[in-house]
Order: structure tokens, then C-alpha cells, then sequence
């Protein structure tokens, strides 16, 4: 807390929304790779599952 201290006020300003930018980048690059693994689960579930049931109506 010390460093932070001693910086100017505008300094801390700068510092606090570069963090808070930083860390939005890092939270929604984790939330779009999450979003692509759900996407790729959800394409192979249904290709499984969906395409059997699928095959079995047309039977």
C-alpha cells in the first residue's frame, strides 16, 4: 500500500482502470473459451444422440 501511496492521484486513477481493463479482457476471454467448449459439447451431443434418434424414426 505503501507504493500506491506515494503515487500522485492521477497516477492512481491511470492504474486502476488499466487494471480493471486488464482483468475485463482476461474474465471474457475465460467466458468465450468456456462459451466455445459448451458449443463443441453441445454439436457433439448432438450428433450422437440427436442423429441416432433420428435414424431410428426414419426406421
Amino acid at each position: 500500500m505503501n507504493t500506491l501511496g506515494r503515487l500522485s492521484i492521477r497516477a492512481r486513477l491511470y492504474f486502476g482502470t488499466i487494471f480493471s481493463l486488464v482483468l475485463l479482457v482476461i474474465i471474457g476471454g475465460l467466458g468465450y473459451l468456456a462459451l466455445d467448449r459448451t458449443r463443441d459439447t453441445l454439436q457433439e451431443l448432438f450428433a450422437q444422440r440427436v442423429q441416432t434418434l433420428t435414424d431410428m424414426a426414419d426406421l
